[in-house]
């Protein structure tokens, strides 16, 4: 007998399930050849289920390994993990020798509409200015940086990460219910590793609401 997983009371979960998160993509056009799911406990994120996948096409169009979402949590019902990964052109795309199909505005939309279905509470125009400000943010570095966004009980993190000199450029968005790495928080809202130069920033929603647009 099948029993469907029900998240005990007062848990905190993200809003919403593994089938509705993989049902937003192909709703709009995303097809996936098949969803992978693993129950197995993850030491590195403390959760005890997985599922992930590559889109195949969008609207028939091949663009198999060009986006990667994956979400992960106690099960397929209570999820606390959600991710988002993509390339885009980079300033040295033209010489590069890979190709890829799908339109950078398009990928962009993704982002703009996993916060929209993950944080209905937060205005749609808000949370598009937070990715837009935290894109022209890490571009003016051009080097591996991670962005943190603390809103009610969820972390959000955005990463931006040149590849191969600057022939494409890797962006990562991930929403988690935990807490970002220790040396950032509050207190130490910037970081730098000297030796890598990686940059590390903590920001609070509240903050953000307050700031002038």
């Amino acid at each position: 007998m099948h029993i469907d997983p029900i998240a005990i009371k007062n848990e905190k979960y993200l809003p919403i399930n593994k089938k509705d998160f993989f049902d937003l993509f192909e709703a709009r056009g995303y097809r996936f050849n098949q969803i992978n799911e693993g129950q197995k406990y993850n030491p590195f994120h403390g959760t005890n289920y997985t599922a992930f996948s590559t889109p195949y096409s969008f609207y028939d169009k091949v663009i198999e390994k060009e986006v990667h979402l994956s979400v992960a949590g106690e099960d397929n019902q209570c999820l606390n993990r959600a991710h988002i990964q993509f390339a885009l052109e980079g300033p040295n795309y033209e010489q590069s020798d890979k190709s890829l199909n799908l339109p950078s505005e398009e990928k962009l939309n993704l982002l703009y509409m996993m916060l929209e279905v993950l944080f209905p509470d937060w205005p749609k125009e808000e949370s598009k200015k937070w990715i837009d400000d935290s894109i022209a943010t890490m571009n003016e570095k051009n080097s591996l940086m991670f962005i943190y966004l603390h809103k009610d009980r969820e972390y959000i993190m955005i990463s931006r990460q040149p590849v191969q000199k600057d022939e494409v450029v890797q962006y990562v968005l991930s929403v988690s219910q935990q807490k970002p790495p220790g040396f950032v928080n509050p207190y130490y809202p910037y970081y730098e590793d000297e030796r890598s130069h990686v940059f590390h920033v903590y920001q609070e929603w509240k903050s953000l609401q307050n700031s002038p647009k």
